[in-house]
């Protein structure tokens, strides 16, 4: 089974369209669509907005119908000056840019208790992703994804999370994704099409630019699942 996790309505929107022998649950005020789409098994959520959310869902997703993939898909603010609007990209690793024990003498970004920064994605995942997206056209950079819950909409704020994880793109949903993977031994991807330039200019980019981002993301995401093999 393939679990699909979006943080909002917009992302999920199309997927839904295109299941077959739809079924749902609600789990901890989550609702949970599984079907089927090109004979493929499918478990789909909105997580909403931000970490915990999202945490919820994936352990829910893991523990409920236990995929074997989990990929988050969405939109997210570029760090990279080769990202522009609904540009994709796509996660080897996933970080917290918020998560700071620094005073305590640990790197920022820390996760204690795993002890790691970085949290990779499965290869194979990456790689089927990014033949997604070439199949498309659609220009694209594959590199570090850096979640917290903020809306980066400062340079101040984008180039210290540039500056201390070397991170392409910044969302609030994909660190809390992988690292809830990471401890179940799940395979996991993050997928995100651009809305925004994560920088003063974001409030009004985003609001012009994340329905097509997220038709983006949707297109990808439906070769991936067209191609996936366990």
């Amino acid at each position: 089974m393939i679990g699909i996790i979006a943080a909002m309505q917009i992302e999920l929107l199309h997927l839904k369209g295109i299941m077959e022998d739809v079924k749902c649950d609600n789990i901890s005020g989550v609702e949970f669509i599984n079907g089927k789409i090109s004979g493929k098994e499918i478990v789909a959520a909105v997580c909403g907005v931000g970490k915990v959310f999202s945490a919820i869902c994936a352990e829910a997703m893991i523990l409920k119908y236990n995929p074997s993939v989990i990929v988050n898909i969405g939109v997210a603010g570029s760090l990279s000056k080769k990202l522009n609007t609904t540009d994709i990209a796509i996660a080897k690793s996933v970080v917290h840019h918020d998560l700071d024990t620094s005073p305590l003498g640990d790197p920022v970004g820390l996760i204690s208790g795993i002890n790691i920064i970085n949290i990779d994605c499965d290869k194979d995942v990456v790689n089927l992703l990014e033949k997604s997206v070439n199949k498309l056209n659609i220009n694209n950079v594959t590199g570090v994804i850096a979640s917290g819950d903020q809306f980066v909409a400062t340079t101040e704020r984008k180039n210290f999370i540039k500056e201390n994880f070397d991170a392409v793109a910044c969302e609030m949903e994909g660190a809390s994704i992988g690292h809830v993977c990471y401890v179940n031994n799940v395979k996991f991807g993050v997928l995100r099409a651009i809305s925004d330039s994560a920088d003063e200019g974001s409030d009004m980019l985003y609001e012009e630019f994340a329905p097509i981002a997220a038709k983006n993301s949707f297109e990808v995401i439906k070769n991936f699942i067209m191609d996936y093999n366990e």
